[in-house]
Parts: structure tokens; sequence; C-alpha cells
């Protein structure tokens, strides 16, 4: 089996061959990132959508473009580019798992945004004498019943617009972090819905699910050890736009439009070479693939024999294809011992 060094060089030494092509798909994701990032500038909701309805779909697609070439060694044409979009709303649903990504991802948006609340008051109103006293007024408007005078305060008092501004920011760059590092974890999906034709999509997932139990581990630590934890560039991304923006005056929803289009701008350099990195991995764990074939052929044999009046030809050829699979196993095990 290939080490993670081996697959990290391999990834490299592709990215540098067809370099102008991953900068033109660079620029493509870049593009679309920053129709998200004007998206979130209305609303983080909005923003999401776009992300989901537009990045989403074009990753996948350019996902499938990069298996592509990772069987072939040759670059596909704008068409197959371009059925890889249209693929992502059918054969592609749920690839990324985008409605539970999104549910997790907004449990650490109100986490995010309730900790920095209470922390960011907790310290400003020890150390900061304008936001006490603001407070300390806004409160007592409060306990009067002063509706006009608290919501005026609240609305021009600078210290709790800060207050309350650095929480969003905050709670939505952990959004943006935490569902960038959950659609990652299924960054392998795409590569086996390009393999199973359109119908056969619960095939794709108990392959990808088989396969993925058995490589999460080696998959995690490549991400780590050769693809330089790029999900943080995210946050990175995200805080110098954000923080930046807001530093130097500007209101809180263009500063997280910015913050998103940094992200984006950092993501589209690196993402050709993830998807490369993923492709190498995934075909460098053949013995991984074909065990969950022979389990999942093992399945349909028992199912056969199980099903009264079910040809006995047909029940031959399933255990041929056993048979074959395992030796392709045993093959790729003695391949692997020779390497060794």
């Amino acid at each position: 089996m290939a080490t993670d060094r081996s697959i990290g060089n391999k990834a490299r030494e592709e990215y540098r061959r067809i370099g102008g092509t991953c900068l033109l798909s660079g620029f493509a994701l870049f593009s679309i990132g920053l129709l998200c990032a004007a998206s979130c500038m209305v609303s983080m909701l909005l923003g999401a959508v776009t992300i989901c309805l537009l990045f989403l779909p074009f990753l996948f697609s350019l996902t499938n473009a990069i298996s592509y070439y990772a069987k072939e060694k040759s670059l596909p044409d704008n068409r197959i580019t371009f059925m890889g979009f249209a693929a992502y709303f059918t054969s592609g649903n749920g690839v990324y798992r985008v409605f539970l990504n999104l549910a997790k991802a907004l449990g650490f948006l109100a986490l995010g945004f309730l900790l920095t609340f209470l922390v960011y008051g907790l310290t400003a109103y020890q150390v900061d004498p304008s936001f006490r006293a603001d407070y300390d007024a806004l409160m007592a408007f409060y306990e009067q019943g002063n509706a006009e005078a608290y919501y005026d305060l609240a609305g021009s008092s600078v210290p709790l617009s800060r207050w309350s501004d650095v929480a969003v920011l905050v709670g939505d760059g952990c959004f943006l972090t935490a569902f960038a590092i959950f659609v990652s974890n299924y960054g392998l999906n795409p590569f086996f819905r390009a393999v199973f034709p359109r119908g056969s999509r619960g095939l794709a997932v108990r392959y990808y699910n088989y396969y993925f139990n058995h490589a999460h581990k080696d998959y995690y630590r490549l991400l780590w050890t050769q693809g330089y934890a790029g999900a943080l560039l995210v946050p990175l991304g995200f805080g110098l736009g954000a923080g930046l923006s807001y530093a130097f005056g500007l209101q809180v929803r263009f500063a997280l439009g910015i913050g998103v289009g940094v992200a984006f701008l950092v993501l589209a350099l690196y993402i050709p070479y993830y998807l490369l990195l993923i492709a190498e991995f995934y075909s460098s764990h053949p013995k991984t693939l074909l065990q969950a074939e022979l389990d999942i052929q093992m399945e349909f044999l028992l199912r056969a024999q199980s099903i009264p009046g079910y040809g006995e030809e047909e029940i031959e050829k399933i255990r041929q294809d056993i048979l074959d699979t395992r030796r392709k196993i045993d093959a790729v095990g003695e391949r692997e011992s020779e390497m060794e």
C-alpha cells in the first residue's frame, strides 16, 4: 500500500503537470465563490443556499473530472464537465449529505455565537468603561420599560453594536468552517458515484460506506499530513477578510461577504490539489475496493440462494465472480508484500 508521502508526491507532481488547468479550475471556483459571498451580504441563509446550489454541484463536477483524469491520464472535455454538474442533481443527490451537514454546522454557528457573546460581553464589561456605562444604561431602560430609549441606545451605542457584530462574525465563521470540514469528510463519495451507473445509487452508497469504514483513518491522516489541514484555510481566510474589513469600518454584512470571498479565494487555489490528492488515495487502496466488492457479492449470493426458483446458472455466475474477486485480492496482496 502506498504511503502518505508517496501519495502526496504523486498529487503534487500531477498538480505541477496540469498546473494551468488547475489554475483555470480554481478561477472558476473563485468566480462561483464570489456569487456566494455576494449572497452572504444579503443573508447568511441565502449564502448557504447559494453554496449548496452552485458551489457544491461545481465541486462535484470537478471531482468527476479529476476522477476521469486519474483513470485516463487525459483531461476531460467541457461536455464531461458540464454533464458532471448536471449529474449532481440526479446521481449526485445526497453525495455530500448537505442537509445533515447544514444542520450540524448550524449547531456550531449557535455555539460560536453564544460563546463569543458571553465571553466578549463579560470581558468588555470588566475592561471597557464605555461598554459598562452603555450596558448599565441599557439595562436601566429595560427595567423601566422604556422601549424607545432602549432601542435607541442599542442601535446607536458603538460598544454594544461591536459586541453583537463580533459575535455574529465569529458564529458565521464557525458555521463556514464546520460545513467545510463536514463536506470534506465526504470528498471520496463522488468517486464512487462516478463508477456506478445512474440507477445504482444504493450500490454506490454501500461500496462507499464499506470503503470509508475501513479506510477513514488513513484518509484523515493523509489530509492532515499531506493536505496541510486545508479545512483551516476557511477560518484563516474568513478571519483575515472579515476581521480587516470590520476593523476598517465596514458594516458587518459587508465584512461577512468579504470574509467569505477571501475564504473562497484561498480554497480555489487549494481544492484542485485536494481533489488530486484524494484521487491518488482512492486508487492507492485497491485491496479495500476489492474487499468491498467481495462483501457485496457474498451478500448477493446468500440472497440468491434464499430465493426459491432462482436460476442455478445465475448462482454459479455469482460464485465465479466471487472466486475472481478473491484471486484479485490475493494478487494485490502479493504485490503489496513484494513492495514492502
